[in-house]
């Protein structure tokens, strides 16, 4: 079990002319917000390595409340779940998936809506350009370890977002990603690599730079 506690201040201090931040009806948190949430979470873990794991699995699971009665302006409810599994299915490659899901409810400020893209979810889509009370996403990742401490992946993958999890996963709104990575292993005994990942989404691209698996 875990616990937190989470404070965020965000100031809007410039807004395009016409944009959605300065038309009518602008969503929560334009002009900024104060968020404190507490947040709950349990964990299962039976990977093998933190960094890159051949066999095993994750869950965990995270529920926030964020309240007046915590300093915090809004009131919602927001829970994440993350389940990942790993086997090796050859000499040196591994097959990785991860189901993802991430939902708020309440007052939420636009900024606190859970969003597509990044370095781990989604890859190849500019973070935040879609959002919404709920998202799902699914992704596969083959592994192959190569030597001189080099590694190559490949993955795909598919989610979105909406106002319920049955439109966020509908498969016409459905945004897919898939791509390429090379790895070169900085420290052999703990199995942690530094990653170039070279993603593609619907009209989207993305470069990504990290330390260790994307998930």
């Amino acid at each position: 079990l875990q616990g937190t506690y989470r404070l965020t201040s965000t100031d809007v201090v410039r807004r395009a002319d016409g944009g959605a931040l300065a038309a009518p009806g602008a969503p929560l948190g334009a002009g900024g917000s104060r968020v404190a949430q507490l947040e709950l979470g349990a964990l299962w873990d039976t990977r093998d390595n933190v960094f890159a794991p051949e066999r095993g699995a994750l869950v965990q699971l995270v529920g926030a409340r964020a309240d007046r009665l915590v300093w915090s302006q809004v009131g919602f409810w927001r829970g994440t779940l993350d389940a990942r599994a790993y086997r090796a299915v050859g000499p040196r490659t591994v097959l990785a998936a991860q189901l993802f899901a991430d939902a708020a409810a309440g007052d939420v400020p636009f900024d606190q809506l859970p969003q597509v893209g990044g370095a781990t979810v989604l890859r190849g889509y500019l973070r935040g350009r879609w959002r919404d009370a709920v998202l799902g996403a699914a992704q596969v990742e083959v592994r192959q370890e190569l030597p001189w401490r080099l590694g190559l992946v490949a993955w795909g993958g598919a989610g979105g977002v909406g106002p319920t999890l049955a439109r966020a996963v509908d498969a016409p709104a459905l945004l897919p990603t898939y791509g390429l990575g090379v790895r070169w292993m900085l420290l052999p005994r703990e199995r942690a690599s530094l990653r170039l990942d070279v993603a593609r989404g619907r009209g989207a691209t993305g470069l990504y730079v990290g330390f260790a698996e994307a998930f």
